[in-house]
């Protein structure tokens, strides 16, 4: 009969191994958290400078004065200062804030990009007045008759909805924020569609 002369671990051995795991683990780890966190941040500071350049460039025309704007640009966990239109810094570089930026609430959102942009100056409003000029234009020129029309339009820019009113054929720029906050001779009602056409809504 032959002799099984195979021998396990012993506790000794088992011990000093799971020890030497835990310290390479204790080591390690930081090093792996911080290399992460540092990609993150790095990649939420990236994304943030792509919105906020196309943010201006999409918005170039309504950005009169850049020192107006002010606020924050958020990216996943991450948030970017904007201070007078540009990117706030510290020292050499572009400041980021990690967790909650508490200048958000009253603030314009804009989403851009995959971040939303907070800013004191509300460009979707103008967006919305010039896309509902140019429906209500289009319609008096394409409806005989009713040019003297008082009526309701409401323009949604990104998510955002805005309510302008028509009384006796005079287009009131300023936006309301219900269609019941002024009175007009009727209540119909229409909104700009995605052709950029004044649409009756029911």
């Amino acid at each position: 009969m032959k002799k099984n002369n195979k021998k396990g671990f012993t506790i000794v051995e088992l011990v000093i191994v799971i020890a030497v795991i835990a310290i390479l683990a204790a080591v390690l780890i930081p090093t792996f958290t911080g290399v992460t966190e540092k990609a993150q941040k790095s990649a939420a500071l990236q994304n943030a400078e792509n919105a906020w350049k196309g943010f201006q460039g999409e918005y170039a025309d309504k950005m009169d004065d850049p020192a107006e704007f002010n606020g924050a640009i958020q990216s996943g966990d991450y948030y970017i200062v904007v201070t007078d239109g540009q990117l706030e810094k510290e020292g050499d570089d572009i400041k980021v804030v990690e967790g909650t930026y508490p200048g958000i609430s009253g603030k314009t959102s804009y989403s851009f990009n995959n971040c939303k942009i907070y800013l004191t100056k509300d460009l979707k409003i103008s967006a919305a007045l010039q896309n509902a000029k140019n429906a209500w234009t289009n319609y008096i020129k394409t409806n005989t008759g009713k040019a003297n029309e008082s009526f309701c339009i409401k323009s949604e820019v990104d998510g955002t909805v805005y309510y302008f009113h028509v009384e006796s054929g005079k287009f009131n720029e300023k936006a309301v924020e219900s269609h019941y906050t002024a009175t007009h001779a009727t209540g119909t009602m229409y909104k700009v569609n995605a052709e950029g056409k004044l649409e009756p809504i029911a």
